[in-house]
């Protein structure tokens, strides 16, 4: 039976990292959105400043005694034409017509002669109304660059200076005004050099966090791609048992479990949640444990606490603890297999001569039927033995696969067409069901051949089935969330025994006494050269079906 499942993805979904943008420090932070909202912050400011102005003097008979007491009809007039300057500048804004730069600009030196006017209009430096000159340069010398902002300083200084001098040589007005534009000269360059600075230290703290945020997202996302691509399988879990995340791998060793996203462990794996509590009792006095699964299938499992305390998860380690066992084995048999390829070049020379002797031998007309058998027996055996040195030799001369994107469906027939006479299998016997058609693999096609007509070949040998009622189905495609094509390999016979089944792909391991052993340990070896994952996984409906996950990529 054979069907795409169903993977559980979690919240581990990938943060894309953005391109650092290349900027340099007079233009940190300056994305035209932001600072076209602080211009406009800036014109309304000015809008309310020059309203106030102008209906405070309109409306408030009283407060001619501070405002346009040198000369009220200048101080009438310039209040109303700086509101609607301020009111014509606020819509440039919102039109963002003509250029930001230019805006600011005009902004600014209206600022700077509008305030002087109403200043001298009320009595001059005196009147206090200059600090308005302050207020004005401190927040617009934030948009621009410091050599600006220092050349608008220096205009609005001498502009101060203008009107005392003015003032003392035609309106008879007491010198020591002089000291105060001096003083307001020192405090105008003060503020913008500050203003300046304060603006460059936010951009700077601006762009560092921005440059902080991307360093992060990719981190985020290069961790993603680690976890999703690890061997080893990572779920990670909430107080309450529910899974927030899991990655490839995890699913591959729960045999990818039909569970809707943020679903409760126990609805995932029982085994799993189990292990869980039992843990939990523990107190975490234990760090891994056991857990068996169907099939034979061991796993094992690290448990570590992660977040804080009042928001902690469980992050799971899961370890397939017989491919742990086999990862050791077959690093044994990497350097046992250079030996015995040596050692077998060796023994086949003798091993002829002794095949032959015993063959002419059983030619003689003077043996007996006793003598003819045993020389038959010697015969048979050294064609056993042959056929081991050829198998150990071939896995010695193994060379790299030549991967090709194969259309899976079209594959297999062709491979069945070509094959099925030598099998002894009819049309009838072999069903394909690929879904959807067009699914395609990545493999060596001389190596899957192998892999496909050896497990094949092992369900005739070994199925227990008569010919006429074997059958083979082949049949897979594409789970629905890993999209990692998949092939599964089903007959219909007695299946394996469930005390062998652990034992099925270790070299030499066989049942029959012209076995070999090494057929199944081939197809492994093959399977590893095309990164593909072999795995047995017995059928409930009885037979047995070995999958194929191909994981390659061109």
């Amino acid at each position: 039976m054979c069907r795409a499942r169903r993977r559980c993805i979690g919240e581990s979904s990938g943060i894309a990292a953005g391109n650092m943008p290349n900027t340099t420090t007079t233009d940190l932070g300056r994305r035209p959105g932001r600072r076209w909202r602080l211009l406009t912050l800036l014109a309304t400011y000015r809008v309310l400043l020059s309203a106030l102005l102008a209906l405070v003097y309109f409306f408030y008979p009283d407060s001619h005694q501070y405002f346009g007491q040198r000369e009220p009809l200048l101080f009438a007039l310039v209040s109303l034409l700086y509101f609607a300057s301020t009111v014509i500048a606020a819509l440039l804004v919102t039109l963002r017509q003509p250029a930001f730069h230019h805006q600011v600009y005009l902004m600014i030196f209206s600022d700077i002669v509008a305030i002087v006017l109403l200043m001298h209009a009320s009595g001059g430096i005196g009147s206090g109304i200059g600090m308005l000159l302050l207020i004005s340069l401190a927040i617009s010398t934030t948009l621009i660059d410091t050599r600006a902002a220092l050349t608008f300083a220096a205009l609005a200084a001498v502009s101060v200076l203008a009107e005392q001098l003015y003032a003392v040589l035609y309106l008879d007005a007491p010198t020591n005004g002089y000291v105060q534009a001096g003083l307001f000269g020192i405090a105008v360059f003060a503020i913008a050099v500050l203003a300046s600075n304060l603006s460059q230290r936010l951009k700077s703290s601006e762009y560092l966090a921005h440059q902080r945020g991307a360093e992060l997202a990719r981190l985020s996302e290069l961790n993603n791609y680690i976890i999703q691509h690890m061997q080893a399988g990572l779920a990670v879990v909430d107080d309450n048992s529910v899974l927030r995340m899991a990655n490839e791998a995890a699913w591959q060793l729960l045999d990818m479990p039909v569970a809707p996203p943020r679903a409760p462990l126990e609805e995932i794996s029982p085994a799993l949640a189990r292990a869980l509590n039992h843990w939990r009792e523990q107190r975490g006095s234990i760090d891994n444990l056991d857990v068996n699964l169907p099939g034979e299938r061991q796993l094992n499992l690290q448990f570590t606490r992660i977040g804080l305390a009042e928001h902690q998860g469980i992050m799971l380690l899961i370890k397939d603890s017989g491919e742990v066992n086999r990862q050791a084995t077959r690093m044994k048999l990497a350097s046992l297999g250079k030996l015995t390829a040596s050692i077998a070049h060796e023994i086949r020379n003798p091993l002829g001569a002794i095949g032959h002797a015993a063959q002419l031998l059983g030619e003689s007309p003077e043996l007996n039927d006793a003598d003819r058998r045993l020389t038959q027996i010697i015969h048979d055996n050294t064609e056993r033995v042959n056929r081991v040195i050829e198998d150990v030799l071939g896995l010695s001369r193994r060379t790299q696969a030549a991967f090709e994107a194969l259309r899976l469906a079209d594959w297999l027939d062709k491979l069945i067409t070509d094959n099925q006479a030598g099998l002894g299998l009819g049309d009838k016997r072999w069903r394909i069901a690929i879904t959807p058609k067009n699914t395609r693999v990545i493999a060596d096609p001389s190596q899957l051949a192998q892999i496909v007509l050896n497990i094949v070949r092992n369900a005739v040998v070994h199925g227990g089935q008569p010919m006429e009622s074997l059958k083979i189905t082949l049949c897979g495609g594409l789970t629905r969330e890993s999209k990692n094509p998949v092939l599964d390999i089903i007959d219909n016979g007695n299946g394996i025994p469930p005390d062998t089944v652990n034992r099925i792909f270790e070299p030499f391991f066989t049942t029959r006494n012209s076995g070999t052993g090494l057929g199944l340990y081939i197809v492994r070896e093959l399977a590893e050269l095309n990164d593909i994952d072999l795995r047995y996984i017995p059928p409930p409906t009885g037979g047995s079906c070995f999958r194929l996950t191909f994981k390659g990529r061109l």
